[in-house]
């Protein structure tokens, strides 16, 4: 029985969907269910009841899982224990960057660590706002940037600054539209997401005031794949003004005139960690360090 086969099980029970799980956990949904097996030969236990609809727990299922938990915590118990009784902060540390690292000051963060905890490997990974929570939780990140607010009790967050986002027309659009009311700016094509971005959730909210809905014809969150998709007059796009501004001084594309919106940039650990000397130490210096290069 390994500890891998255990979180795959918590996984599977939380989601109660084979393939929601894997995702969650950056698997193939065929390698998950091949752990959850193996877990039950193992135990000699049938676990999950296999329905069209999804996975359902049997009775010992329930009560196994209960267990499994315990066993997770316990090892990360220990774990934090061997951590503490080090005299010099030491191990690894994951952070998850979810927008362009030049304006989260990665190369000053990075600096910062080195200079003031030499023994710490740190590593940055690409994420996103909405797979932060599920990353922190499954140990992927310690620490992850993420824009917006959480309201998961679980997570602990650092405010560090909001982050102006704007309506960016692509110059196909543009003429006559700079200063066009919302209700004409719905009915052109938009680039979208069906992904939970703090982006599109807020802009919605006004759309929904307002009784409108817009046109998508894209779906896209990653920052890079939206910037192209407007540069090549795909649609109109919610944008941060900075990452904007270049499409906006080549003359490939220009802002709405109409009022933007002001999101939460934030560093988020889980809360049940964020007393640990690594992760309450690493959440100083990163924040302070992004916040100095921001001034």
């Amino acid at each position: 029985m390994e500890l891998y086969q255990i979180n795959s099980f918590i996984a599977v029970a939380k989601a109660l969907n084979l393939t929601r799980a894997a995702k969650t956990m950056h698997q193939s949904p065929s390698a998950v269910s091949s752990q959850i097996k193996a877990l039950e030969t193992h135990l000699n236990v049938l676990l999950f009841k296999r329905t069209s609809r999804g996975m359902i727990l049997t009775p010992e299922g329930e009560t196994l899982l209960i267990a499994a938990k315990k066993v997770i915590q316990s090892t990360q118990n220990l774990e934090q224990k061997a951590r503490d009784l080090q005299k010099n902060l030491s191990g690894n540390l994951n952070i998850g960057i979810n927008t362009d690292p030049v304006f989260l000051n990665i190369s000053g963060i990075s600096r910062t660590m080195a200079r003031t905890m030499p023994e710490i490997k740190t590593s940055f990974i690409e994420t996103q706002t909405f797979t932060t929570p599920q990353m922190l939780t499954s140990r992927q990140i310690d620490l992850g940037f993420h824009f917006g607010e959480f309201k998961d009790p679980q997570i602990c967050s650092y405010p560090l600054s909001r982050v102006m986002i704007r309506v960016v027309l692509p110059a196909n659009l543009a003429k006559d539209n700079e200063t066009a009311p919302l209700e004409r700016l719905v009915k052109l094509p938009w680039v979208w997401t069906r992904h939970c971005c703090p982006f599109h959730l807020a802009f919605k909210k006004q759309l929904d005031l307002l009784n409108l809905t817009l046109t998508p014809v894209a779906d896209a969150v990653d920052e890079n794949i939206v910037k192209e998709l407007v540069k090549s007059g795909t649609g109109i796009a919610l944008m941060q003004e900075d990452q904007a501004l270049e499409l906006v001084e080549q003359d490939k594309a220009k802002f709405w005139q109409g009022p933007g919106i002001q999101i939460p940039l934030a560093l988020a650990c889980l809360e049940n960690r964020k007393d640990e000397k690594t992760i309450a130490a690493s959440a100083r210096a990163i924040t302070q360090t992004h916040m100095d290069g921001r001034n």
